[in-house]
């Protein structure tokens, strides 16, 4: 994320008038991502730069929340959209270290410092702490997108994290147009005709309102699962 915002920044100090990103990617980490989204927000307005978003392949999770700030968001027909949502995956071999023979053995200094129970198991009250992370974490991704997309919370959560095809998506207000990559192609020609005296620039290929995510700690991810 750190990476994209300063690759923006310089594209906007070198003049552009409008950056087009291309998206084909399922998410990726929740940490930085919203930070990242409306920093580029932020300097496209503060510079009158246009941003538009081209999902070739896929955006979801975490990289809709990306694109969901650009002035357009145009989608390749074949393209699949969405994955409103939050996952945290939780893998746990203890239990079947210890039906093998192991001795797991904790010693710790405060009640919640180790999830396991007595068998090795997670236990319940760390996976609802878990769940609470993720509750809060979905209700500031659905504002997110709502902030920016002509969409109210209510429609966002009653996609209920799918993934939608490019008509679909459309009709939704997940994207504005329809356009494959030579019609997009020849769409950024026609904006760069429009303003010559800037200069029009993309970031290509991301590994992808109107304008308007382990105890180790587990990871948190905006992404669609494989």
């Amino acid at each position: 994320y750190q990476k994209l915002v300063a690759d923006f920044q310089s594209m906007v100090e070198q003049g552009a008038h409008t950056v087009a990103i291309e998206y084909a990617s399922p998410g990726g980490m929740a940490h930085g991502c919203f930070e990242a989204a409306m920093a580029m927000r932020e300097m496209a307005d503060a510079n009158g730069v246009q941003i538009v978003a081209y999902i070739d392949e896929m955006a979801a999770s975490a990289a809709y929340a990306l694109a969901s700030v650009s002035d357009i968001i145009i989608a390749n027909p074949m393209a699949k959209v969405g994955s409103i949502g939050v996952v945290v995956s939780l893998y746990n071999e203890l239990p079947k270290k210890i039906k093998e023979g192991a001795e797991a053995i904790f010693v710790y200094s405060g009640d919640s410092k180790v999830p396991y129970d007595s068998e090795g198991k997670l236990r319940q009250d760390f996976i609802n702490s878990i769940q609470e992370d993720t509750d809060a974490l979905y209700v500031q991704f659905i504002r997110h997108v709502a902030e920016y997309r002509p969409m109210t919370e209510d429609e966002i959560r009653d996609t209920q994290a799918k993934m939608f095809r490019t008509g679909d998506a459309q009709v939704k207000g997940l994207i504005d147009r329809e356009m494959t990559s030579a019609e997009f192609i020849e769409y950024l020609a026609t904006l760069s005709e429009k303003k010559q005296e800037k200069k029009s620039m993309s970031l290509f290929p991301w590994g992808k309102k109107d304008r308007q995510m382990s105890q180790e700690e587990p990871e948190v991810s905006l992404e669609e699962p494989s």
